[in-house]
């Protein structure tokens, strides 16, 4: 069987937070190759250069343009409507709880658990039925 791996992106203005999920999937399966950016603008300069993630891992509080703008260009674009986005938030509240509801997103409150994260990124990349 050939090595089935998902390309996944975090944009996350936090290099700690890139860094421990990027440790934290490879540490628990070798399914995942995993990049970081730090900005809305730097994702968006990947893309364009053909990067093509299979998920994206959203941060909701970001400079210059928060998660919720970079999330609706991304619904907006014909060349990368159909790319899954989990957001990443701190927020602990109702709005942004509500506002994650609207769209065909996953919202996961940090701090989260490691091997929630890859179960969640596993089901929405069809991994837990292939193992």
């Amino acid at each position: 069987m050939d090595k089935i791996t998902k390309k996944i992106m975090v944009v996350d203005d936090d290099p700690d937070v890139i860094i421990s999920i990027k440790t934290g999937l490879l540490t628990l399966s070798k399914k995942y190759e995993v990049m970081g950016v730090n900005s809305g603008r730097e994702c968006f300069e990947c893309l364009e250069k053909g990067v093509r993630p299979d998920l994206i891992l959203l941060d909701i509080m970001l400079p210059e343009m928060d998660g919720w703008r970079i999330y609706d260009f991304l619904k907006k674009s014909d060349n990368w409507n159909d790319i899954p986005v989990v957001f990443l938030t701190a927020l602990d509240d109702e709005k942004t709880m509500n506002k994650g509801m609207e769209t065909d997103a996953y919202c996961i409150r940090k701090p989260f658990q490691m091997k929630r994260l890859k179960e969640i990124l596993d089901e929405i990349l069809g991994l837990d039925q292939l193992f």
